[in-house]
């Protein structure tokens, strides 16, 4: 349980920062759409989970980690009328540039 709520929190934690690195060009933020973002950052701190799972190769679960990142940003936007690919695509190239800069930084 403690661990579970270690993820989500650093979930919660790094999508808050994001969400208010993004909403520097915003001038309208409704209540919906921060709840929204909260949830999705505490899932996706959640989802962060698979990288304990061993049996499993790192770039697998890398890549397993990148598509339930981009589902639960895909998700969100649609809930709140703004889904875009653009957004979604970008979400995809951030999330390889940073795996493949921390895998090169960890050998």
């Amino acid at each position: 349980m403690k661990k579970t709520v270690t993820y989500m929190a650093t979930g919660l934690g790094i999508g808050s920062f994001s969400y208010v690195l993004a909403l520097i060009s915003v001038q309208e933020v409704s209540v919906k759409m921060i709840v929204s973002v909260l949830v999705m950052s505490a899932l996706i701190g959640l989802t962060a989970m698979i990288y304990e799972q061993e049996h499993i190769t790192v770039s697998y679960r890398g890549l397993l980690h990148m598509v339930l990142v981009c589902g639960l940003v895909a998700g969100m936007l649609a809930f709140n009328g703004i889904f875009n690919w653009f957004a979604i695509i970008m979400t995809a190239i951030i999330y390889l540039l940073v795996f493949s800069t921390s895998r090169y930084m960890m050998k």
